[in-house]
């Protein structure tokens, strides 16, 4: 649900999910209350940008430092306690680390993109910049079945994840000249095989130049070493020179 690519599509998910699972009122209702019209409410994908935590992992990770570095796992009294949290917190603030400005794109994630743009896959939706792939890497996507996606045209909640789990959705922003992708991966961290694919697909993205070392000169050799025997195998105990040069005569 989660993964929802606009809010149309989210809207039409949730109301065939109650429909779906109409026998439990209790969960829909604390779902409606907790998820929907609280005000935590932006946690799907068309709600925050690309590479955005979505999680409280980071406050978790905090809370884990401060047990076991700062505090000893003790429980101090309050005022000791602030002291500590103050001193930690000025030494951390005195880190240093520089700030990525872009996505660095890794070079198996280059070449991954490189084969799946040359598969010729994509198929570009009828409206609002989306791109479409077969998550089997493997045909084009039917044109049928992105309109359906598209228009939200489903009955079941079933039919509609059966459409969405089978295909990647991308969405090209002509203003910033980027892409998103919206596979889990992709999604987390800003950067997949899918988005630098398409890029490549637009002329937006380089590629990866590959240098493939010359061939030597001349004919190949023809003599290979030769396999010398074992001493365990011939009971022979280690094999000596005396012993390699009567084999050879043999």
């Amino acid at each position: 649900m989660h993964s929802m690519v606009t809010k149309e599509n989210f809207e039409t998910y949730w109301s065939l999910f109650k429909t779906k699972y109409s026998k439990y009122p209790s969960y829909i209702e604390y779902f409606q209350k907790t998820y929907i019209d609280s005000e935590f409410s932006k946690w799907h994908f068309f709600d925050v940008p690309p590479n955005t935590l979505l999680t409280n992992n980071i406050s978790e990770s905090l809370n884990a430092m401060i047990k076991r570095d700062w505090t000893n796992r003790e429980r101090k009294p309050l005022h000791i306690f602030f002291n500590v949290l103050k001193e930690g917190l000025i030494e951390l603030s005195k880190e240093i680390k520089p700030w990525k400005q872009e996505v660095e794109v890794r070079t198996d994630i280059k070449l991954q993109a490189m084969k799946l743009e040359g598969k010729k896959l994509f198929v570009k939706g009828s409206h609002q910049g989306f791109y479409f792939l077969d998550k089997e890497e493997k045909t084009k996507v039917d044109s049928s079945k992105i309109e359906r996606f598209l228009q939200n045209k489903y009955l079941t909640l079933d039919e509609f994840k059966s459409d969405f789990e089978s295909m990647i959705v991308l969405k090209w922003d002509q203003q910033s000249k980027t892409a998103v992708c919206f596979c889990n991966y992709g999604y987390k961290y800003g950067i997949c095989s899918h988005k630098y694919a398409l890029e490549l697909h637009l002329g937006i993205a380089t590629r990866l130049l590959m240098l493939v070392p010359a061939k030597k000169r001349g004919r190949k050799k023809k003599s290979a070493p030769a396999l010398e025997p074992q001493g365990e195998e011939v009971g022979l105990g280690p094999v000596t020179k005396k012993v390699k040069k009567y084999v050879r005569r043999k």
